[in-house]
């Protein structure tokens, strides 16, 4: 059977232009190749087929090639920063291996191996660094296999490392703007300013060119600068592969132009608010403001301002650092700049300056303004003060000038107070009259007169400055005495009792302790009978007896008996003629019945003696004698009379806030033992209270009692007869009275929504403070018209009531009471602040202290400062409290008909205060 042959190379037809012919016989087929090279490698396949079965077998052909080159590389160039990849590429078999070389230093030698992941040289970001010579080798192993050295040149544009800097210099001072520019050359520089051409004609400037190892270096140079030189300069760098710009931002420096439009924004007593326009600042940053001034005490004409405004070396001149400002825009849309000089003294004028100041230099000053500040209340009080005693009821207050400087205006008078001392135990508070108040006009005015005060009486004397702002600091207490009269009450309460029927017992109380007009030395007894007016007895009793005993009398007589006190200067006043007659004498009698009596001899015989008419006086040893025929016998009888005791004499020992001690000597006990006393006391108007004694006491304290008040006191003793008589009632004060409430400067702080009040100034009177009631409201008589108009009201009804409400602008005229707690707060009564108010508003404050001595009620008007802390006004009339009354009757007034309950809800703040 024949059999037919194939082939194939690579499981593909031979192609052709191998130039591969076959030669076959029946049983073999062969290939014959001419010029064999690498394109013959391959894996050759021979197929054999007859009609009984097909096989094939496949060769492989390996060519061994030496390298030759597919892509061969080239010298090239590259833009600085831009990436290149260049291809080396060549052919054989084994397929030759590509490794690239670089030569060091960018020569033709030394070359070291570099890493590349395939056959082509790639350079990422191409740097100065990679240029040079570059070397491909392809190597097989085969022959001596392809080297190819290039040559890679990095072109660098023109450019620079910094795109823009900045440059100052100080003006007149010489000034070069370095340019370096670097890339290959050639390149070429260009300078413009504020992108205008410089003029190079200018002999202040002057360009120099130098060439470097990287570029270019060009130096601008201006011999002396000048404010206008400041501004944009562009370094131009040229060559053919990029073009670039360098600017260069000149500051020529120089002190600052001197502030311009100089004005007083606002003026206070110690501060003033200046503005100015912002000036330039040199190129320099101002740093601060420097103002000066100084105070002119006389300026009589524009000559004299001139003058003053040239000297500024005084030593009166002060300097002032304004480390900061706010600025503003004005209308014509210039900056403006503002700040607030302090540290000025008040009702002064004043000659003010400033300059600007930055890193350079000073300014040189503005022209100076005149301002004047306004008054404000004195700082210091006078000096010296000094009472010393007048009339009867003078004191005369000297004292000295407050120093000048102190004065914050001019000066229109001072005000003199003087108040009793609180301290003296025999201190008595008389209302509307423990404070006395003189005004005096005149700043050298220094002595004034103060009438119509108590005699005898210790005065706390203070003195303040006055000027058209207000009234300054009290000056510290001075004590002065008035001088001792006679006293100015007659004694109180004359009292006459029958003792006997030869004696009367007189007695009194001292006068009211505010009365006395000095000490009392002494009382006067004058009596006499009422039948026989012919003779008087007087009697000098020294010291301070309050009972007299008149004996000797006549028995059954009636006397007069008059009373008066003295003091060291004279007597005083004598009291009402007090009528009082002896008793009638009751001589002794037997009230037995005389009468046989019949006896048995031996017996015992009791005879009785009844015995009438016995006083204490006729107690004794009394003898029964009983006679007959035969003899005679008697009895003796000691009669003790008993009676009830009499009534201890008080003596008051001394009074304290809340105790009052009393003495006694032991009464008369009536014939049998004393066996207690007791003491009764109360307040006018209350109920008694009493406390049991026992028969040896002879001083008692009653605490526990209500701070100045008055109280009634009297006593008794008892023994087995029964309760004695009663003492006379005596009238002894507690000290301390209601308490006083100190003037609206001492009390009231505010600012321009808060009021601060120091209740520690509120005056205990020497009684503890147990609650204060606080109300406010405002006092603006427009607003309450303007709520009376449009007052609304709102019902709220229940089965029986209706209650009308007032909206809130009604409510603002009535009194708001402050709600807050401060009880057992010992800061707070030194700060109790509330807030919510409206600033630059008048209102009017009413607190109410309670103590046991009584309340006291004291009205006050204040006002909030405005938003700048500054204090407003007062108005022409503050209205009176008629005319809130009448205008909140009227706000609130129904225009139906209706009847309404008005609610006024009092909140007592409850405070402990410790007595002062």
């Amino acid at each position: 059977m024949p059999i037919y042959f194939s082939w194939k190379k690579d499981d593909m037809s031979i192609p052709t232009t191998l130039q591969i012919t076959e030669k076959k016989e029946e049983f073999f087929s062969l290939l014959v190749f001419k010029d064999i090279n690498a394109k013959h490698s391959g894996k050759y396949t021979c197929y054999a087929s007859n009609a009984a079965a097909k096989v094939n077998f496949t060769a492989e052909l390996q060519v061994r090639v030496a390298p030759r080159w597919s892509f061969e590389p080239m010298d090239t160039a590259i833009m600085l920063g831009n990436t290149i990849s260049i291809n080396c590429e060549a052919e054989g078999y084994p397929i030759p291996a590509i490794t690239w070389f670089k030569g060091q230093d960018k020569l033709n030698k030394d070359f070291k191996p570099l890493n590349m992941r395939n056959h082509s040289l790639v350079l990422n970001f191409a740097t100065d660094i990679d240029e040079g010579y570059y070397m491909c080798q392809a190597a097989n192993d085969i022959g001596a296999g392809l080297k190819k050295v290039i040559r890679i040149n990095v072109n660098e544009p023109a450019r620079f490392e910094q795109p823009a800097r900045n440059v100052s210099s100080r003006r007149n001072d010489a000034v070069t703007l370095d340019c370096q520019a670097k890339g290959d050359e050639p390149i070429t520089i260009a300078w413009t300013q504020n992108n205008g051409r410089i003029d190079l004609n200018n002999f202040r400037f002057s360009i120099a060119e130098m060439k470097t190892d990287k570029g270019v270096d060009s130096q601008l140079t201006i011999a002396r600068s000048d404010r206008h030189d400041s501004g944009i300069y562009k370094c131009i760098a040229e060559n053919p592969y990029g073009r670039a710009e360098q600017i260069i931002y000149l500051a020529v420096q120089e002190r600052p132009d001197t502030p311009s439009n100089l004005e007083v924004f606002e003026v206070g007593s110690r501060t003033v608010k200046l503005s100015w326009r912002r000036p330039f600042d040199g190129n320099s940053p101002v740093l601060s403001y420097l103002v000066q001034y100084q105070p002119l005490k006389y300026l009589q004409s524009h000559a004299a301002l001139n003058l003053a405004g040239g000297d500024w070396s005084g030593p009166n001149i002060i300097n002032a650092t304004l480390p900061s400002t706010s600025v503003s825009k004005s209308y014509d849309s210039d900056l403006r700049e503002s700040a607030i000089v302090a540290g000025l003294t008040p009702a002064t004028t004043f000659l003010i300056r400033m300059q600007a100041i930055n890193e350079i230099e000073r300014s040189t000053f503005t022209d100076p303004i005149v301002l004047k500040t306004q008054e404000e209340a004195p700082t210091e009080a006078p000096s010296n003060v000094q009472v010393q005693t007048g009339g009867e009821r003078e004191l005369i207050v000297t004292w000295q000038i407050p120093p000048r400087e102190s004065w914050n205006g001019e000066l229109i008078g001072y005000t003199v107070n003087c108040t009793e001392e609180k301290q003296n135990i025999n201190y008595i508070s008389v209302v509307n009259n423990s404070l006395k108040s003189v005004i005096v006009s005149g700043w050298a005015t220094t002595k004034a007169t103060l009438r119509g005060l108590r005699k005898y009486t210790r005065y706390a004397v203070t003195v303040r400055a006055l000027n058209g702002f207000g009234s300054g600091p009290w000056s510290a207490p001075i004590f002065g005495t008035t001088a001792e009269g006679v006293p100015e009450a007659a004694p109180q309460h004359v009292n006459c009792t029958a003792l006997s029927s030869q004696s009367l017992k007189i007695s009194w109380l001292e006068p009211p302790l505010q009365f006395h007009g000095g000490i009392i030395q002494g009382y006067k007894i004058l009596y006499r009978p009422i039948v026989n007016q012919t003779y008087m007895v007087r009697v000098d009793e020294n010291g301070y007896p309050v009972t007299y005993e008149a004996r000797g009398l006549a028995e059954n007589q009636m006397y007069e008996f008059w009373v008066s006190a003295s003091t060291s200067v004279g007597e005083g006043e004598p009291t009402s003629v007090v009528a009082q007659a002896t008793n009638t004498r009751a001589p002794a009698r037997i009230a037995s019945f005389s009468q046989v009596v019949r006896k048995a001899v031996g017996t015992s015989l009791v005879l009785e003696c009844l015995a009438v008419g016995v006083e204490g006086s006729l107690s004794g040893n009394y003898t029964c004698t009983a006679n007959n025929l035969f003899g005679n016998d008697e009895i003796q009888y000691q009669v003790i009379a008993m009676k009830q005791p009499a009534a201890p004499q008080i003596i008051v020992q001394y009074a304290s806030a809340d105790s009052i001690r009393v003495s006694w000597d032991p009464p008369d006990d009536g014939g049998a033992p004393l066996q207690g006393y007791t003491i009764f006391y109360r307040i006018a108007g209350e109920m008694w209270s009493q406390a049991e004694l026992m028969p040896e006491n002879n001083a008692y304290t009653i605490t526990q009692l209500k701070c100045g008040n008055q109280y009634i006191i009297k006593m008794s003793a008892h023994n087995l007869v029964g309760d004695g008589v009663a003492s006379e009632e005596i009238n002894v004060w507690t000290k301390g009275k209601a308490s006083q409430a100190p003037n609206g400067n001492e009390l009231i702080v505010t600012n321009a929504s808060c009021v601060n009040l120091k209740l520690s100034a509120w005056h205990n009177g020497g009684c503890p403070i147990h609650h204060f009631s606080i109300e406010h409201r405002p006092l603006d008589k427009s607003r309450i018209k303007r709520h009376r108009r449009n007052a609304r009201t709102t019902r709220y009804c229940d089965n029986s009531k209706t209650y009308r409400f007032m909206d809130a602008k009604a409510r603002d005229i009535r009194w708001t009471v402050v709600t807050s707690d401060i009880s057992n707060a010992e800061e707070n009564r030194e700060n109790l602040i509330f807030c919510d108010f409206l600033p630059a508003k008048w209102y009017q404050l009413r607190i109410s202290a309670t103590n046991d001595a009584g309340k006291t009620t004291e009205h006050y008007h204040f006002a909030t400062t405005n938003i700048d802390g500054v204090t407003i006004p007062p108005p022409s009339v503050f209205p009176s409290e008629s005319d809130l009354m009448n205008n909140l009757i009227n706000a609130t007034n129904p225009t139906n008909g209706d009847w309404f309950s008005t609610l006024i809800v009092i909140v007592i703040i409850t405070v402990a205060m410790i007595t002062v």
